[in-house]
């Protein structure tokens, strides 16, 4: 006679599924983040990583919805295989993009020559920065860039985008920016209503202070 022996229950597989982003969070992103008139490349992936695409989570699926943000042929072409080869891997919009930056320019000595004389203090500590930067690409040490000076169309004072018309306070799209400029995670807003990304902006305030104001 043989005596049934239990057998181990295997163990549940816990899942976690990630929305994609809204076309309104795209195209706020994509406006926000792409590369402005004559700004230099180098530069540019400063400011890719101080406004926010740090804190972008992406995959291959979603990544390919930010294509051209350099708009640089060779850099947004690189930026397309990346993304179509990332699958479900995760990265970082910043760190896609510094990939395939660096796949164009991948030594200091790639990219084209500063020739332009510099007549100002902020010129020549721009100028530094962009030369720490090239060098940073290369050996994989962005995050160590700190203190890029305002770029010529960034001089002016950010103002907060306009209230809606008739006290009904800032739209969606204004909280879910403000919460992103803070340094917010999009994974963490992505999908939620717009009176909980309220309410979540009210807690994160004091932790945000640059936040854009909104009303009480």
């Amino acid at each position: 006679m043989y005596e049934a022996v239990p057998q181990d229950q295997p163990q549940p597989v816990i899942t976690r599924t990630l929305e994609d982003y809204t076309s309104e969070e795209v195209a706020h992103l994509v406006n926000r983040l792409r590369r402005k008139g004559d700004e230099p490349l180098d530069l540019w992936i400063v400011r890719l990583s101080e406004e926010g695409g740090a804190q972008t989570d992406i995959d291959g699926t979603d990544g390919l919805r930010f294509t051209g943000l350099s708009k640089d042929t060779a850099v947004d072409s690189n930026y397309r295989q990346l993304m179509t080869n990332q699958g479900e891997e995760m990265t970082t919009l910043f760190q896609a993009y510094a990939r395939a930056i660096t796949e164009q320019y991948a030594m200091p000595s790639d990219w084209p020559e500063l020739n332009k004389p510099w007549l100002t203090i902020r010129e020549g500590i721009q100028r530094l920065v962009r030369l720490c930067v090239r060098e940073a690409l290369t050996i994989g040490m962005m995050d160590e860039v700190e203190g890029r000076p305002p770029f010529r169309s960034e001089r002016g004072e950010e103002r907060p985008p306009p209230r809606r018309e008739g006290g009904g306070g800032p739209s969606r799209r204004d909280i879910w920016s403000a919460l992103v400029k803070g340094g917010v995670p999009v994974s963490e807003i992505d999908g939620k209503p717009t009176a909980e990304l309220r309410e979540m902006y009210k807690k994160k305030s004091r932790l945000y202070p640059n936040l854009l104001d909104l009303p009480n």
